[in-house]
Formats: structure tokens, C-alpha cells, sequence
């Protein structure tokens, strides 16, 4: 070989030995490719979660505020956004420190380093959850049930009130029946027993009576409720006369936060307050059909198309009512602002309570007695699809209170024991309480509206 040959040789040699300098040893050709498969599995694992979300994402309906009394009216309805695609901003990686995905290369002349890598298999891998049971119809039996947190509302245990961590006491003869700014609303039972009245439990235990029986044992009270910013509350006495008419009706409005009485107006007709929207009481009656009190100006007027009323939204701009038909009147939603077109119309089942954002209801047969169904439904607000059923020959449920946009809570009457139950529009059911036998006031458990 001459002398050219040998500058050849060495040449090559020197080109080889700078190639190899930048090519990166075994372990950390290693390292990078389980990098590179991990990016993958989470890629794969964020699409599959992005993919079930959208699937189960709803827009609710929010907004709505359709009387002409200082609020937006009919043609001012707000609906659901479209859907919007939004790109978060990507920042800049910083090219003065090595990519936490990449390894920089290591020369021959170096030791490669022994760190375990940081995505490396956990040995102890933390065990699933379960999936929960799903079925479109549940029959409870409270041994299958599986035992879920208690209820995010409150909630009474015999005479304790569970609320937000703290707890306080009801009186031997009191049924709770919503928690607002000003206190506790209840009603308030004679110790025989007797139809009860209405009262408030201010926070210091001060009792302020709010609607009362003593001039009229027959009269029937009425709870409407608190308006959808929480500010105002209603309730109305009414005596029936001998016939259609000669009955009356007072009503009064009042502010939630205080309690303090804002105006009481009287009509005829024994009308029950059922809602309120705006600054309207809906006053409504099967005999004398349905008119709205102003009680901002104590103004009445006749709500046309609608014929009794059993529950409003206004929120997502939804009535629950009842078109004549025979001795039951027949289920029906419409939106509040055209209530004489219905969205639908059920001759066997009507909506007795509306998801917070008013999606979702519960749903009752027309024929419910004053002891409480055996039969409930979650169905679509605006369609009355049927989404879950609960039923049982032998059960109740009563009192339903939504304790989230898809979950609702029910007092469960099993073979002698109550317990809360919570059902979801995803076709599960647990329990949110522990079973307790008994059916007297001592053994009460049931949920509780929060209307601060």
C-alpha cells in the first residue's frame, strides 16, 4: 500500500470517528423511543377522552327572561352559543435547554448516564374504579345498590339539617322545606297533626310566621318559591267558596334575603302560587285556570292559552301545564312565552321538576296521589324522551331535588326503610344515605332545596 493509500485510510478513519461522536448509545436510543411510544399512548388516551366528552357534552338553553317588567320580553330570548373551536395558545419551546422528550446525544469517550427513566412502568399501578352499573330501568333494592357520597344539597335526618359540612336542628313538628338567603322555610305541623302552616327559622332561631291557618283552618297554602337570582320568595293562602268563583286568594311577596314582606295582593279563586317569573307570581288552579301577579306593581292578568300550571322555568323559558282532557288533565311543556303551543303532550305523565338548567325533568303519572308515586322518569325536557326509569310495586319516591344539572335526589321508601338515592340521566343509581327503617318524622330523610 502506498503512501496515498494509508492518507486514505486515515482519512476515512478520522470521518468515521466524527460520525460516531453524534450518534447516541444504546441506552439512550432506548429512553427515546419508550419517550416516544408514551407521547403516543397519551395522544391516543386524550383523544379517547376528548372523543367521550363531546358525546355527552348538552347545551343548555340559559337566559331566558320573557315578561316585559323592566326584564328582556319574548323577542330578547337568548339561546345556546354555537359551538365554538378554540385553539389555546402554543407557547414557544425554549431551544436553550434540552427537550424533557429528547436526549442529547453522548460521545464515545463519555458514560452514559444510569438515571432511571421517568416514565418507566409503575410497579404498584393504583387499581380502576369500577364502571358503575348503568340500566335504563331500575327497580331499587337497597343491598345492590352501591353507596355513593351523601347528598352536595342539604339534607334532614330525622330533626338534624346536613348543610355544607354544618349541621343544626328543626323542630319536633317541622318539615323543611327550602333553605333561602333569610333561612330555613318550613312548614310548621300542630302537635295533633294538623294541616300546616308556613314559616320562616331566621339563622339566630328567631321563628317568623309567614302564612298562617287561624282565620281559615280549610285554607290551603302554597309555596311558590324563590325567583332565579335568588332575591324574592312567594307563597299564597287560598279558601274555596261553595262554588267555581266565590272562593279568594292572597298572595304575598317578599324578599328572600331578609324576609322582609314586599306586597300582598288578593284576587278570587281559590289559586295557588306555583312559580314565579320575573316579578310575576304564577297563581294557578285546575277550576280557575292561571293568572300572573305582578308584585312589583300589584297588576293581575289572565295568562291565556294556559290552563293550570304546574311548574315554571324561567331560566331555560319552560312551563310544565296541564291541557284539559277529561277528569286528568294531560302532561304538557311549552315554552313560556307561546304557552298555548306545546312541545309535547303526554296524556299519562307530566313534569313535576326541572333540572337546574332545565334540560332534564322529572316525570309523574297525571294520576299521582298525595302519597307519592311509584313511578319516576327522567326524561328530556323539550322532548319527553325517556331516559331512566324508576319503578317498584311496593316502593315511593318522593320528593325529588336536583343536586346537579344530571343528578337527582329522591327520599326511597324499600320494605320498611328509607334512603336517599341519587339517579342520574346516565342511567346509574346509588345510594346517598345509609337505609334507616322507620316512617315516622323522627326517621325523615329527605333532600332539601337550596334557594340562597
Amino acid at each position: 500500500m502506498n503512501n496515498n493509500d494509508d492518507n486514505l485510510d486515515e482519512r476515512l478513519t478520522q470521518s468515521l470517528e466524527r460520525q460516531a461522536a453524534h450518534v447516541p448509545l444504546r441506552s439512550h436510543l432506548t429512553g427515546s423511543a419508550l419517550k416516544q411510544a408514551s407521547r403516543i399512548r397519551a395522544r391516543r388516551r386524550a383523544g379517547a377522552v376528548v372523543a367521550s366528552v363531546a358525546a355527552l357534552a348538552i347545551a343548555v338553553p340559559v337566559g331566558l327572561q320573557i315578561f316585559n317588567d323592566g326584564r328582556p320580553n319574548s323577542s330578547d330570548f337568548v339561546g345556546p352559543s354555537p359551538s365554538t373551536s378554540v385553539t389555546a395558545a402554543v407557547p414557544s419551546p425554549d431551544l436553550s435547554s434540552p427537550s424533557p422528550s429528547f436526549s442529547p446525544p453522548v460521545a464515545p469517550s463519555q458514560s452514559p448516564s444510569r438515571t432511571p427513566q421517568s416514565n418507566a412502568p409503575n410497579p404498584n399501578p393504583k387499581p380502576q374504579d369500577p364502571e358503575p352499573t348503568r340500566k335504563k330501568t331500575w327497580e331499587f333494592d337497597f343491598d345492590e345498590l352501591d353507596r355513593g357520597p351523601a347528598p352536595k344539597v342539604p339534607y334532614v335526618d330525622g330533626r338534624t339539617v346536613h348543610d355544607d359540612g354544618e349541621t343544626r336542628r328543626i323542630g319536633a313538628n317541622d318539615r323543611l322545606l327550602a333553605v333561602v338567603g333569610a333561612g330555613d322555610v318550613v312548614w310548621a305541623a300542630d302537635a295533633q297533626g294538623g294541616a300546616p302552616d308556613l314559616a320562616l327559622i331566621r339563622p339566630n332561631g328567631d321563628r317568623v310566621p309567614l302564612a298562617e291557618r287561624s282565620s281559615a283552618p280549610t285554607a290551603v297554602i302554597s309555596w311558590a318559591g324563590v325567583s332565579a337570582d335568588g332575591k324574592r320568595m312567594a307563597w299564597s293562602t287560598s279558601v274555596s267558596g261553595t262554588s267555581p268563583g266565590e272562593g279568594t286568594a292572597s298572595v304575598t311577596y317578599a324578599d328572600a334575603e331578609t324576609g322582609t314582606v314586599i306586597r300582598e295582593g288578593e284576587t278570587h279563586g281559590p289559586l295557588e302560587a306555583v312559580g314565579i317569573v320575573g316579578t310575576r307570581v304564577v297563581m294557578s288552579s285546575y277550576d280557575e285556570g292561571t293568572m300572573l301577579w305582578n308584585g312589583a306593581t300589584d297588576k293581575w292578568t289572565t295568562w291565556d292559552g294556559v290552563h293550570i300550571v304546574w311548574k315554571t322555568h324561567p331560566e331555560s323559558g319552560l312551563v310544565s301545564l296541564g291541557r284539559p282532557s277529561g277528569m286528568f288533565p294531560c302532561g304538557a311543556v311549552a315554552r313560556i312565552s307561546q304557552p298555548g303551543d306545546n312541545l309535547w303532550r303526554d296524556c299519562e305523565y307530566r313534569i313535576d321538576t326541572f333540572s337546574p338548567g332545565g334540560e332534564f325533568g322529572t316525570s309523574i303519572h297525571v294520576q299521582t296521589d298525595g302519597l307519592g308515586p311509584n313511578l319516576v322518569r327522567l326524561v328530556e325536557a323539550r322532548t319527553n324522551e325517556v331516559l331512566v326509569t324508576l319503578e317498584g310495586d311496593s316502593q315511593l319516591m318522593t320528593n325529588p331535588v336536583w343536586e346537579s344539572d344530571r343528578a337527582v335526589l329522591l327520599s326511597a321508601y324499600v320494605d320498611g326503610e328509607w334512603a336517599i338515592v341519587r339517579c342520574t340521566v346516565d342511567r346509574t343509581c346509588e345510594l346517598a344515605t345509609k337505609p334507616q327503617k322507620g316512617m315516622s318524622d323522627e326517621n325523615a330523610l329527605y333532600a332539601v332545596r337550596d334557594e340562597r
